[in-house]
């Protein structure tokens, strides 16, 4: 990535993945692994990040690499003895088809394996969990970051973490899993 001009700020538009381990756990306490597909140039950094992350919080972090699009299954079906929970990121190497998405939950769904994600698209197809970006708190932030620039105000990290997320839970899944959760 290029580095930033100096007089420029803004909202990263990612959630911090410790943030989102932490929701994980606090719902869901029995979960403890996770599994993660993921490709080496769209989301392995994320991927490696997650996993440091975890690691504090007491998850473990499985994944399979994917580098075209026909190794999902396969790679799926290896990753799912190992996990609790399949957490699904948007992919463009391996997610460019809604079919490629159906085909993720309903394997998932025939081990009975929670599916966690960040798109809030996904809900619609059966996921368990989204945690998503709140824009209308994000848009709040960036006017108040306008704002205090406006006023002489200084910034030491000049790109912040978003402040606020929503929650969809798809209770039906819960209860077709037997999931507990707080």
């Amino acid at each position: 990535f290029a580095p930033l001009p100096q007089n420029v700020y803004g909202i990263s538009n990612e959630q911090q993945p410790g943030m989102q381990i932490t929701l994980f756990r606090y719902l869901f306490p029995h979960v403890r692994k996770i599994g993660v597909l993921y490709s080496e140039e769209y989301t392995k950094q994320w991927f490696e990040n997650i996993k440091h992350d975890a690691r504090d919080i007491g998850i473990e972090i499985f994944g399979e690499k994917i580098t075209k699009r026909t190794e999902t299954s396969h790679a799926l079906k290896k990753l799912l003895p190992q996990i609790d929970v399949l957490w699904l990121m948007p992919d463009p190497e391996f997610l460019t088809e809604r079919e490629d998405l159906l085909q993720i939950l309903q394997t998932c769904d025939a081990q009975h394996v929670p599916v966690f994600s960040s798109h809030e698209e996904f809900a619609k197809f059966g996921v368990v969990l989204v945690v998503t970006l709140d824009n209308a708190t994000i848009g709040w932030q960036a006017a108040d970051i306008a704002t205090q620039i406006l006023a002489g105000s200084s910034f030491e990290d000049r790109v912040q973490i978003p402040g606020g997320s929503y929650i969809i839970l798809n209770l039906k899944k819960v209860k077709e899993y037997a999931l507990p959760y707080n």
